[in-house]
């Protein structure tokens, strides 16, 4: 059995570090070449009152089409 290491010489935290490395440097030229600034990182307010939307936008949304879907198709609940 061959190890990792030994089929493509690299260690597996090696091609992980060097995958994030190129991502980064990818973005950053991206965010160069449209003229924006690289993205700032999201405050864990911005990232509840995301979550909290999505939630409640995907339960308010699935109970509309689902509402639709039983008036078009003439359904109703069983009970």
């Amino acid at each position: 059995m061959t190890s990792e290491r030994a089929v493509n010489g690299h260690a597996p935290d090696d091609r992980l570090s060097d995958l994030e490395a190129r991502i980064n440097r990818l973005k950053d030229e991206q965010s160069r070449r449209l003229g924006r600034e690289p993205a700032k990182p999201v405050s864990g307010y911005g990232m509840a009152f995301t979550v909290t939307a999505d939630l409640v936008g995907g339960l308010i949304g699935g109970a509309g089409i689902g509402w639709l879907i039983d008036r078009w198709l003439q359904s109703s609940r069983w009970v």
